[in-house]
């Protein structure tokens, strides 16, 4: 999935809303940069699984939030950590009521 794929099935009405994760663990910026019609310079995800997916799979959910997430196109997205993930969540507003457990699956959601 990349932006013009998704714009057009969302526009054709092929869809309520567009969901993307590896593009975003690619290009954390993609959204902005695509809204500011910077399209050109989104890295785009190669597919390959190596810094998501393959962790995923490999730590489980209820691990991930302790693992080194990257992706192997050359920029370190940093650690996901059960604080950075409590952190956005309250920047953003998002009320979570069933503690720990809540938390790894918002992160499984959100990868």
């Amino acid at each position: 999935m990349n932006i013009a794929v998704g714009e057009k099935i969302f526009v054709e009405g092929g869809a309520d809303f567009i969901a993307m994760a590896r593009p975003l663990i690619a290009d954390p910026e993609l959204p902005s940069k695509a809204q500011q019609g910077r399209s050109d310079e989104i890295r785009p995800c190669v597919a390959c699984n190596q810094g998501c997916l393959d962790r995923l799979l490999t730590h489980g959910c209820k691990r991930i939030i302790l693992v080194e997430m990257s992706n192997s196109i050359g920029k370190d997205i940093g650690p996901i950590t059960r604080w950075s993930v409590l952190a956005y969540l309250k920047q953003h507003n998002v009320k979570i009521m069933k503690g720990a457990k809540a938390i790894s699956q918002t992160v499984c959601i959100m990868n």
